[in-house]
């Protein structure tokens, strides 16, 4: 059947009208896809998010392009380090359709360090000799440092705790950690009239004048071992004392358990000298010794050889002064004392009625 020219129009305009809404909007413009290259020269894997595609993993010196719409659209690189994520870059770019635009990532101008403080006080961190943290007891913190050589250094109640020059480079991890100091100070007091000598540890001897106190410096922080000796090597006692790292240790020299006695024997020939009737020493002629006792009154007796009897003196051992006994003397020249240490003594003559030796405090 053939139409005629308007009925052939009016044909036309019902079809138009009869098109359904959704070929309309299949017909409707839609921006041209436009795409990113994205090329890792950072060295490591980083996690590059694109907008409008999503985010992806780009392995070291890999390419991957991205999907995405025209226009200008942000690009954000990160990357992990300590446990933390650290953004690398982050840009705006110009994406136009159906066109690729090239991006470069690349290695960072600045590394990090990690410091910690274990010393248990606050810690202050130099690099360069600048200041760059503050850090409270049992503290960490990660610091961004130019690349290359850093001396950094950290200082705990001005005192130097932790020094080191360290290369820092891209994505490396450095770690600094800070520790109390591994010795302190001892102060020793001596309230005795004499001086005596200190050990600590069993090194070397260190000697403290009679009623005063020393600092015995660079000691081993913890618990050590301290002896202390009259001088001559009579031993009074020994302890063990705390040393704390920052504090150090105070200690007092205690009041001796024992005392000396000095015999100075003027006899030609070898005596035996008891205490209490037991033997405690041999002493050459014309020699002289002295005997480390326990405290209080005591018999001594001077014996011969064959067990003749030189001298007998009842004695009171102090801790704090020395008793001296001078014997084989001629008779009008025998002679018991007490001496301090000071060198100061108080001399006795005469016996008990008996024959005893006496001290002049007897």
């Amino acid at each position: 059947m053939k139409l005629s020219v308007p009925a052939l129009l009016v044909s036309l305009s019902l079809a138009v009208l009869s098109t359904p809404a959704d070929a309309h909007s299949r017909r409707s413009y839609t921006p041209p896809v436009g795409y990113v290259s994205v090329d890792n020269h950072a060295g490591v894997p980083v996690t590059v998010t694109v907008e409008g595609s999503g985010a992806r993993v780009v392995g070291a010196w890999e390419t991957v392009r991205f999907a995405t719409h025209e226009g200008e659209i942000s690009v954000v690189a990160t990357y992990s380090q300590y446990g933390n994520t650290y953004s690398l870059t982050s840009r705006e770019v110009r994406v136009h359709g159906r066109r690729t635009t090239a991006l470069t990532i690349g290695a960072p101008e600045s590394g990090k360090v990690k410091v910690v403080n274990d010393t248990g006080v606050a810690a202050s961190v130099f690099v360069g000799g600048r200041s760059y943290a503050s850090l409270s007891p049992g503290a960490s913190r990660i610091l961004t440092v130019p690349l290359g050589k850093a001396e950094l250094t950290m200082f705990a109640n001005g005192v130097l705790v932790e020094s080191a020059c360290v290369e820092v480079r891209p994505f490396s991890e450095k770690t600094l950690v800070a520790e109390a100091p591994a010795f302190a100070d001892l102060v020793v007091s001596n309230p005795l009239p004499f001086a005596v000598d200190v050990m600590v540890d069993h090194g070397s001897k260190h000697r403290v004048a009679a009623n005063s106190s020393t600092v015995l410096p660079h000691m081993r922080v913890g618990r050590v071992e301290v002896e202390y000796e009259r001088l001559g090597g009579y031993a009074i006692d020994e302890e063990l004392v705390n040393v704390r790292a920052w504090s150090g240790a105070e200690m007092t020299v205690n009041t001796p358990r024992t005392g000396l006695v000095r015999l100075d024997s003027d006899a030609c020939e070898f005596v035996r000298v008891f205490i209490d009737g037991r033997l405690v020493s041999l002493i050459e002629p014309f020699a002289e010794t002295t005997l480390l006792l326990p405290l209080g009154p005591t018999v001594l007796e001077v014996r011969k050889l064959e067990g003749t009897l030189v001298e007998r003196s009842y004695v009171v051992v102090d801790p704090l002064r020395t008793t001296s006994l001078d014997f084989g003397r001629r008779e009008g020249d025998r002679r018991v004392s007490e001496r301090d240490h000071d060198g100061h003594h108080d001399e006795g003559r005469g016996d008990d009625g008996e024959g005893h030796r006496r001290p002049s405090t007897w």
